[in-house]
């Protein structure tokens, strides 16, 4: 099996939009989040790349493949 990994920057959202997309992302990351120091940014796997499109991520989320 091989995971996709990303990198997601949260700090442009209001606290309502991050907790949304963290609830949308949780149940299909592989691993859950992993923070970074300050809670700003994470990393999380997924098993198909294609599982991007439900996590309905914002344009002003940065969202980088690892």
């Amino acid at each position: 099996m091989s995971l996709h990994q990303y990198e997601i920057d949260f700090s442009q959202l209001t606290p309502d939009e991050k907790n949304d997309l963290m609830k949308r992302i949780e149940p299909i990351a592989f691993n859950g989040l992993h923070w970074y120091p300050g809670f700003q940014s994470a990393i999380f796997s997924l098993e198909r790349e294609e599982d991007l499109k439900f996590l309905k991520i914002p344009e002003k989320c940065h969202l980088s493949h690892r």
